[in-house]
């Protein structure tokens, strides 16, 4: 036996080693987490040397969503791309992210940003520099419309695939761009002494199943850049349609350029070539169309020369 008195105390230590958690339930409080903007470069060289505009009808963005924490959180996003300085804006809609109500459950879900809930064909209408991107996550920021019941598991986890799509629908209208054939030429030189040319006459022949227009303008420079002459060649001619944008049968063109006279004098005595390519989707780049893996070209091309020769 052991005798206390009031000067006696007892005194113990408890420690808790390796602590697992299975939930945690209440309310998480409000906050904003900033999303670290950046940006991607969307320059294409071949777009950049375009005049013109080539616009996207049904471009997406989409994110699928799995989450097993308890917790109303709102995505604002921040999405903008960039052509000489002007920016065009998504303009999309906040979304809250898809999350359970009860222990243990998983929401799945997808967020999409399309042509009906935001401005994402501008953003997609090419040629464009960049695209920069950013926003923020919003927890609990609406209590009233949510509540306050928040709660975590050890295993809750909550993941994301983004995807953007940009389907070929598109329009096209006021495309061109231009280039140098040939500099320096002398034609008449490389021509014999004794044959002189009469007439020139370019034969061709097209058939495509792409719902574009071309047309191709040869321009001939004297030595000092004067433009002396020039012809337009209808290339392309548009297949036209179906109610899916999508050509079923061919087009086909044929036509037949005569060069004689003075025009023969001013090309034989060019000195440079330039081209100047112009193009547009079916009607006029006003109706949207589809471009698909499938799509033919067919191009027959053959040349007359008349000529006289002294013998």
């Amino acid at each position: 036996q052991v005798s206390i008195d009031s000067s006696d105390a007892l005194d113990m230590t408890f420690e808790m080693t390796n602590l697992q958690f299975g939930h945690i339930l209440g309310y998480f409080g409000t906050q904003q987490i900033v999303i670290d903007p950046g940006s991607v470069p969307l320059a294409v060289e071949f777009l950049n040397d375009l005049n013109g505009q080539i616009s996207f009808s049904e471009p997406s963005i989409s994110m699928d969503i799995t989450n097993s924490i308890g917790l109303p959180i709102e995505l604002a996003l921040d999405f903008s791309s960039y052509s000489n300085g002007t920016g065009f804006a998504l303009n999309g809609p906040d979304y809250v992210l898809p999350y359970p109500t009860n222990i243990g459950n998983t929401e799945t879900g997808t967020l999409i940003f399309d042509n009906t809930n935001s401005q994402i064909v501008d953003v997609f209408t090419l040629p464009k520099d960049s695209i920069v991107y950013g926003g923020a996550v919003n927890i609990n920021h609406d209590t009233a419309s949510f509540g306050t019941s928040n709660f975590v598991t050890n295993s809750s986890s909550i993941s994301g695939d983004l995807l953007m799509e940009l389907p070929f629908m598109i329009t096209a209208s006021a495309l061109s761009f231009g280039d140098t054939l040939a500099q320096d030429l002398d034609l008449i030189g490389s021509i014999p002494t004794e044959v002189e040319i009469k007439a020139l006459r370019l034969l061709m022949e097209t058939s495509t199943t792409l719902p574009l227009n071309a047309t191709i303008v040869l321009r001939f420079y004297d030595a000092s850049w004067n433009e002396i002459h020039s012809e337009s060649i209808d290339l392309l001619q548009s297949g036209i349609p179906n109610m899916n944008g999508i050509v079923t049968a061919p087009s086909s063109t044929s036509l037949s350029i005569d060069v004689s006279g003075t025009d023969l004098t001013q090309v034989l005595s060019a000195k440079s070539i330039l081209a100047e390519v112009l193009m547009e989707t079916y009607n006029g780049g006003t109706e949207p169309v589809r471009l698909r893996t499938d799509a033919t070209i067919g191009i027959s091309l053959g040349i007359q020369v008349e000529v006289s020769a002294i013998l």
